[in-house]
């Protein structure tokens, strides 16, 4: 299903749904979120993934593994091509043991992340106010757990709640503390877009900066959860 007929159909409903978690604030909301990904990922592995099939493949590959680097330490190059060989082949059965749970997890994954994106991570579209000139305004909604509240760009400043920040800055509206990442234009359009802020980082990472958003704190979260759900269900 397309991005923006989701927007307009799907969404809103989920939006609605789960308003009453998302009226938590961010912190907790999106913990639950992870939370529930993480153990229902984990559920949709137990099912559909052959355990005993997969341990038994797991062990096959270990010893092969071993045996390659004993081989390779003894100097024996053929005898360690031929357990490399054979590491691979099972690794290749455990990938394909791997596919189907996989395929259950992504059918949620094309659901929520979207949408998780599009509540944590809103692009607002602005509009052009005619009636005025200078300077430039243009305005636009931000939503967040069903609410609603104005958003004013204009002079490259972004204004709501009457407070004002400038790309890279922050201001806080509906409960969040938001992060303006960036300013899109197109024709007399433009696209503010937000990220709410979960934290600061003690040093900058590639691509996410020094500051926590959502996608950062839903790894963070699900990691060790999907650990402790995988192992009580007898998932390694």
């Amino acid at each position: 299903m397309p991005i923006p007929v989701m927007q307009n159909t799907v969404f809103p409903f989920m939006t609605q749904l789960f308003q009453p978690i998302l009226a938590q604030g961010p912190y907790l909301s999106l913990f639950f979120f992870s939370a529930c990904l993480a153990g229902l990922f984990s559920i949709i592995y137990w099912i559909l993934l052959d355990i005993e099939k997969a341990d038994e493949i797991k062990e096959k590959m270990s010893s092969h593994q071993e045996k390659m680097k004993e081989a390779q330490k003894e100097d024996d190059s053929e005898k360690a091509r031929k357990h490399m060989s054979k590491s691979m082949k099972l690794n290749q059965k455990f990938m394909m043991l791997n596919f189907k749970p996989m395929i259950g997890t992504m059918i949620f994954v094309a659901f929520m992340f979207p949408w998780l994106g599009h509540t944590y991570a809103p692009n607002v579209a602005m509009e052009p106010q005619n009636n005025v000139s200078e300077p430039e305004l243009f305005t636009g909604q931000l939503h967040y757990a069903d609410r609603e509240t104005d958003v004013y760009y204009y002079n490259n400043t972004v204004e709501i709640d009457n407070q004002t920040a400038e790309v890279g800055q922050s201001l806080k509206a509906l409960g969040v503390k938001w992060d303006v990442t960036g300013v899109t234009e197109s024709d007399s359009q433009r696209t503010v877009r937000l990220n709410a802020h979960f934290a600061n980082l003690p040093f900058s990472l590639p691509l996410a900066g020094d500051k926590m958003h959502w996608l950062m704190f839903y790894i963070l979260v699900t990691m060790p959860l999907t650990y402790g759900f995988r192992k009580a269900l007898g998932i390694q």
